[in-house]
């Protein structure tokens, strides 16, 4: 009886062995892990070249890797495990806390100092300054706190928040910009009064919608001071409306969802406004929000505006109104489902991704009224993406 057990227990092990690693290569897969937010890996194919020059042997580790039977469960109790089990405080370089999910620092014990950083952008943005003015425009610096920098009280007092540099990045910026005499709307305090925990995702790096509604008031008070008479859609024109469907943030997806956050993605309804959408110079649906498939599919920051486009341009047919230039990370998609409705036509670029012009001959050539760059200030001193806009 026993040596039947051995032989049973001997059995499975060899059945598993065999079969994961098949099942592994022949089974269903996916191409696209929407957890890790990229492409998985794929086999060589197989012929005598790559497997002479080595090159399909090389990919089988990886390709075997992401494409495991029931990898994302079992990436998923590898989470559980260490979170719930072992109770780590940071699993996935993702800080463990209150609910609220925030990337883990590496400690910084000295003050650093930006200022020549925060003194050479604000130079760099007084270019573009200059030449909308030029043009008969305005331009304006938007300054929105990343949700890790706005939520930094929710880091334990044994795990450092990234403060020590943040604040320092947001006092050179802020002084950079005053020499300059650039138009500053700063965020910080207008989110903080509104209650960051109602402003921000708990899950996911950027603000949720009504963060992005208070940036778009923020951005309209901050223009009608400049003499600007905007159409403005008030709160009580508009109602939010939350979506069923599970959410994927930016931070719960690198723990695979495994870590339970109370986020809920938003649109809203207003008052109808017609208008033609185009992206990249194709026209496309009119519309702000990309809704998922079903209430079960996962739904994103990606619902705003599709999610980051190179180009977008949004025409509401209202000449009589000015025309409005916005720039800048992703931050901005949010505020831009809103931003439409207060000018005649609106366009967004995203410098990451759109190269055909630079920002200078972008702007030469359409003349719009009011520039907008909107950036977090993780990002504030960047000189890449949209921080690249000479």
């Amino acid at each position: 009886m026993k040596k039947n057990w051995q032989i049973l227990f001997l059995s499975i092990v060899c059945a598993v062995l065999f079969a994961v690693p098949v099942l592994s290569v022949f089974g269903p897969r996916q191409h696209v892990s929407l957890y890790e937010n990229r492409t998985l890996a794929s086999l060589e194919p197989l012929n005598v070249q790559t497997v002479f020059d080595g090159s399909f042997f090389a990919s089988m580790e990886s390709a075997l890797s992401d494409h495991i039977v029931g990898r994302d469960n079992w990436l998923r109790a590898h989470v559980r495990w260490q979170a719930d089990v072992l109770r780590k405080p940071v699993v996935n370089d993702i800080v463990l806390g209150d609910g609220v999910l925030v990337p883990y620092r590496t400690p910084v014990y000295t003050q650093p100092d930006y200022t020549d950083k925060g003194v050479e952008m604000a130079g760099r943005l007084a270019g573009i300054r200059d030449l909308c003015e030029s043009l008969g425009g305005q331009f304006v610096y938007v300054g929105i706190p990343e949700q890790s920098s706005a939520m930094r009280g929710h880091y334990p007092d044994y795990l450092y928040s990234g403060a020590l540099v943040t604040d320092e990045v947001r006092r050179s910026m802020a002084q950079g910009l005053a020499a300059q005499g650039i138009e500053f709307v700063d965020m910080v305090p207008i989110l903080d009064a509104a209650g960051v925990e109602q402003v921000y995702f708990c899950g996911d790096h950027h603000y949720n919608l009504r963060g992005a509604y208070a940036t778009y008031r923020a951005i309209m008070e901050h223009l009608s001071g400049l003499g600007y008479d905007l159409p403005v859609l008030l709160e009580d024109e508009m109602e939010y409306v939350a979506l069923p469907n599970p959410v994927y943030g930016s931070r719960s997806r690198q723990l695979y969802n495994a870590v339970d956050v109370h986020d809920q993605v938003e649109i809203y309804t207003a008052e109808e406004l017609p208008f033609e959408r185009w992206d990249n110079g194709e026209p496309v649906e009119s519309t702000v929000f990309t809704l998922p498939e079903n209430d079960e599919a996962p739904a994103a920051y990606t619902v705003y505006m599709g999610g980051d486009q190179a180009e977008t341009r949004i025409d509401t047919h209202r000449p009589e109104l000015p025309k409005l230039l916005v720039f800048g990370d992703s931050f901005s998609n949010a505020v831009e489902t809103f931003l439409y409705r207060s000018f005649g036509e609106m366009r967004s670029l995203d410098l990451r991704y759109y190269t055909e012009k630079t920002l200078s001959e972008y702007i030469r050539e359409y003349r719009p009224d009011v520039v907008l760059c909107i950036r977090d200030d993780l990002n504030y001193l960047s000189t890449e993406g949209n921080g690249d806009f000479e």
